[in-house]
């Protein structure tokens, strides 16, 4: 904000001083540095965008009373105060009317929002059933956060799945395919442990590395996106943090291990990886998965790589040999390296 480089003295002044100038001439002298210029033209165009804003939710209003659940939802969203401006004064009994009807047409936005509320009791009383059922709505919508707090709720013993691919994996599962951090983290939490799934360190570490590349491409969940780092110490190359409890310090291994095959591209970790994979250790077995990070770590130049994928490809069958000739791993086309960018 420039005006909090100009003192309220000299604002006052030169508010005085421009009232009567044109426009184009206070862009004039704020293109040239004048600092009270440059604040009074900001005033000018915060004021008409005000009064454009104020205009058109007119036409939002009128879109929303005749029944555009679109139009509702946007209209909802400013009586209920939740828009970064406000052109409207705020009207919690409108704006709730108007969410319900949006989410009654459908609407997977105005379900959403409507289940959030509900759940909170924040401008109603708190009604856990609705919330879910209106959550399911928009889950099956395909809204990555409704998916995941769905989730969530079930995990917690409200509400009951629908069918097989309504349980809280399978809903993870849908909202981290999107990219939703929350739920990207908590299935590496969950294969960490174990907690519905059979306990797998390397895909955790595939799932947390995920939720850390995408909270910085995004710039939210930074919380969830720092979890694994916590696990590990140094930079290029990483190791185990020392500091951690006994508990952890298998997967703080594996953690290590991991990012140096996908961030640095590290041959011989990659080697490491499929190692664990073929013997069974830190994951469940599945020499499909070996072979592709063998594969991948030959194509670096690793010889010792691609000894161990050609002794390999030998006890596999053909199905097994073309899934691993299928994709690149995901983790690593999921997490561009700096050093393969140089």
């Amino acid at each position: 904000r420039l005006d909090i480089y100009v003192p309220h003295e000299e604002r006052k002044a030169a508010r005085e001083k421009w009232k009567n100038a044109p426009d184009s001439e206070l862009a004039a002298a704020a293109a040239k540095t004048n600092l009270a210029a440059q604040v009074i033209l900001a005033e000018r165009q915060w004021a008409a965008e005000q009064t454009n804003a104020a205009k058109a939710f007119i036409s939002l209003d009128k879109s929303a009373e005749q029944g555009f659940a679109p139009a509702q939802y946007e209209a909802a969203f400013y009586y209920l105060r939740m828009g970064g401006w406000n052109p409207v004064d705020i009207n919690q009994t409108k704006g709730l009317d108007f969410l319900r009807r949006a989410a009654d047409q459908g609407w997977p936005k105005a379900q959403q929002l409507l289940a959030s509320i509900s759940l909170r009791g924040e401008l109603c009383p708190p009604d856990i059933p609705q919330a879910v059922a209106l959550y399911q709505k928009a889950a099956d919508q395909n809204l990555a956060k409704s998916q995941y707090a769905l989730a969530m709720l079930y995990a917690n013993g409200y509400g009951v799945p629908r069918h097989e691919h309504d349980t809280p994996l399978a809903l993870l599962r849908k909202s981290a395919a999107q990219n939703y951090v929350p739920a990207v983290h908590e299935l590496g939490e969950r294969y960490r442990i174990g907690l519905g799934v059979q306990m797998d360190l390397i895909e955790a570490a595939r799932y947390y590395n995920q939720a850390w590349f995408q909270s910085q491409n995004q710039g939210t969940d930074q919380e969830a996106g720092r979890v694994i780092n916590d696990f590990i110490s140094g930079d290029h190359p990483y190791v185990p943090n020392p500091a951690l409890p006994r508990d952890l310090k298998p997967f703080a291994r594996v953690a290590a291990v991991y990012l140096n095959a996908v961030r640095d591209l590290d041959s011989a970790a990659m080697v490491q990886v499929a190692n664990w994979y073929q013997e069974g250790h830190f994951a469940p077995k599945d020499n499909v998965k070996a072979l592709q990070w063998l594969t991948l770590a030959a194509s670096l130049g690793s010889a010792d790589a691609s000894k161990q994928a050609d002794n390999l490809k030998t006890t596999l069958t053909p199905e097994q040999l073309k899934q691993a000739q299928q994709h690149v791993l995901d983790a690593i086309l999921d997490t561009p390296s700096d050093r393969r960018h140089r």
